[in-house]
């Protein structure tokens, strides 16, 4: 059986939109949410844009705000609320991971301290399943894809 494309969505009208960093798309209670990592040298955002449809969207407010630079981010819904997981870039030219979670789909509440600190993931990937967590990332030197449950 061959893969088809049925159609591709291209975020040509998102400000920002890299789609060579770590993003998320879910889709919760009707509508479709895309995160994604914007960073200056000092700052970062995980950008918050909302669709019924995929095709148009609507900008949110940033979903979080650091005071570092953002390198990933990824997506996974869990009892009707939106856990994201993010990487922030270190002094040490490590990533630290972070999680904030949201109840309505648009206030997020950031964890005060990081989940994992000074680790080499990149593009970070996570899904619920059977009441268990999963993370996973890609290293940055090497061919090793660390999981965390």
């Amino acid at each position: 059986m061959a893969n088809n494309i049925i159609n591709s969505i291209k975020f040509n009208n998102i400000p920002f939109f890299d789609g060579t960093k770590g993003f998320a798309v879910i889709y919760l209670s009707g509508e479709f949410h895309l995160f994604f990592p914007y960073s200056t040298f000092t700052k970062g955002w995980i950008m918050h844009f909302r669709s019924t449809d995929g095709y148009e969207w609507e900008q949110m407010d940033e979903a979080v705000f650091v005071k570092k630079s953002v390198d990933s981010c990824a997506a996974y819904i869990q009892n009707g609320k939106i856990y994201l997981h993010y990487l922030t870039k270190n002094i040490f030219g490590k990533t630290d991971l972070h999680l904030a979670v949201s109840k309505d789909g648009e206030n997020f509440q950031g964890y005060p301290n990081a989940l994992l600190k000074n680790t080499a993931l990149k593009d970070i990937k996570c899904f619920y399943s059977n009441g268990m967590r999963y993370l996973i990332g890609s290293e940055t030197n090497g061919d090793i894809i660390p999981a965390y449950s």
